[in-house]
């Protein structure tokens, strides 16, 4: 996964996270409305963008890459209509167990209007079609979680039991003009110390991931210059043993 802090378009996000997840190779049936994306794809000079005209050879080509080369496959198709083209070839590759990342944008059905052209109808969520196909899927929202939404795909098609899994994003995203995504950069760090400096009874909710990631050292390292009680959860297996208690919302 990158972890280093970027400023950039959802798209070269998208792409950058890829590449730096090792995805050699990229197959895929265009669309206007990924026109983001495929441009930042194909200006990017370690991922290659495979075309096909349909999105059931899309599919195939990407579980017969795997198939054959043991890497985890990534494909994107045209929208739930695409989506709906490619489920033939994707029983497939659910059967045959590959890991392969189905990556698919839809419009907003639900705030403004039921149908836009290409999607699923507002009684469908837009993974809704490809669900007995897929070992997991996710949709996500907010773009500032695409980098984690994509690792986290490639991490769950790739261990066992391997199989496909579905990541769908609202194209609107796409027209972000910028995010920043990674680790903090230096002058968000430099807020957060001076909010701390200033806070009157400032107070961490610490859940487990703080041990899980290793980073028990510098919590308590900031907590201790900052005079900073630490809490954690309720719930048993989400605390913290470091903590002078818990919180219940």
């Amino acid at each position: 996964m990158n972890k280093e802090s970027d400023t950039a378009n959802p798209s070269q996000v998208m792409v950058e996270q890829l590449a730096a997840l090792d995805v050699k190779y990229l197959f895929y049936n265009s669309g206007s409305r990924e026109a983001r994306f495929f441009d930042a794809l194909h200006v990017h000079p370690d991922i290659h963008g495979i075309l096909a005209l349909h999105e059931g050879t899309v599919a195939a080509q990407a579980g017969g890459y795997t198939q054959a080369n043991l890497d985890p496959a990534v494909m994107v198709v045209h929208l739930a209509a695409g989506l709906a083209q490619c489920l033939g070839q994707l029983i497939n590759i659910w059967s045959g167990g590959l890991p392969v990342v189905v990556i698919s944008f839809a419009g907003d059905t639900g705030s403004f209007a039921d149908r836009i052209e290409l999607d699923l109808d507002h009684n469908f969520g837009p993974t809704s079609i490809a669900t007995p196909f897929t070992k997991q899927n996710w949709t996500a929202i907010e773009p500032e979680g695409l980098p984690q939404a994509i690792h986290r795909a490639l991490l769950v098609a790739k261990t066992p039991p391997v199989g496909p899994v579905h990541l769908a994003v609202y194209d609107r995203a796409l027209g972000i003009p910028d995010l920043h995504a990674g680790y903090p950069s230096d002058s968000d760090v430099e807020k957060i110390e001076s909010a701390l400096h200033d806070a009157k009874s400032p107070l961490f909710y610490i859940g487990d991931g703080v041990w899980k990631s290793g980073a028990e050292a510098p919590i308590i390292a900031v907590a201790e210059h900052f005079g900073v009680p630490c809490v954690s959860s309720y719930v048993p297996v989400g605390t913290w043993e470091r903590s002078i208690g818990w919180i219940r919302w």
